[in-house]
């Protein structure tokens, strides 16, 4: 069935699409209707619907959301995709609930979005704007808490290779046997070094 015509009828008004439960039940009939429904598929298209969501709304700067509203547009997303994952259009099958009365995202009655407070806790906090500096001054020990693993970045790697140090000589250059414990040698190669400098 790929035509709004083969369907069976729907009331789209039947259902209260303002509770998720509701929702996401006329959801779930209406794309059974038009074969499109796998369990499966729903939940991998709802769980890259609530990253790609979660994803924007941080980009937005955005501390916190409404439950309501954050299930309400993952849902829309959903449909969206189902819709695209079958090759039907919007237009034939359109959101059934009129883009005015969404939930507003500041709406609390229903508490706020765990699932992005989650998600926000286990990516990150908030991106800084490039003019906002911490309040407290960063030290060179909480600079090095927050770096990244990998390669350093080049201006430290200039310092290193500005620093003026000596090239190895003959008399530097230690030389160990295989055959002689290495603390018995290491002794002695700090001895002479010793000497060496002393001298």
């Amino acid at each position: 069935m790929d035509t709004a015509q083969d369907l069976p009828i729907f009331n789209h008004f039947a259902a209260d699409f303002k509770q998720v439960g509701p929702r996401r039940a006329h959801m779930e009939q209406y794309f059974r209707a038009l074969g499109l429904w796998s369990t499966d598929q729903v939940e991998e298209i709802r769980a890259y619907r609530v990253e790609d969501r979660c994803i924007k709304l941080r980009e937005k700067k955005n501390k916190k959301v409404s439950q309501l509203y954050f299930e309400y547009v993952v849902d829309y997303g959903v449909w969206i995709s189902l819709l695209g994952a079958g090759n039907l259009s919007e237009t034939d099958h359109p959101w059934p609930h009129p883009a005015s009365a969404k939930p507003d995202r500041k709406d609390f009655s229903g508490g706020i979005s765990r699932s992005y407070r989650d998600w926000l806790l286990r990516n990150g906090p908030l991106p800084k704007s490039k003019g906002e500096s911490s309040k407290a001054p960063k030290s060179e020990a909480s600079a090095k808490d927050t770096a990244t693993p990998g390669p350093q970045s080049q201006p430290a790697v200039v310092a290193e290779t500005s620093q003026k140090t000596r090239a190895p000589t003959k008399e530097t250059v230690t030389r160990y046997d295989p055959s002689i414990p290495f603390a018995l040698q290491a002794k002695r190669a700090a001895a002479a070094n010793a000497a060496r400098q002393s001298s």
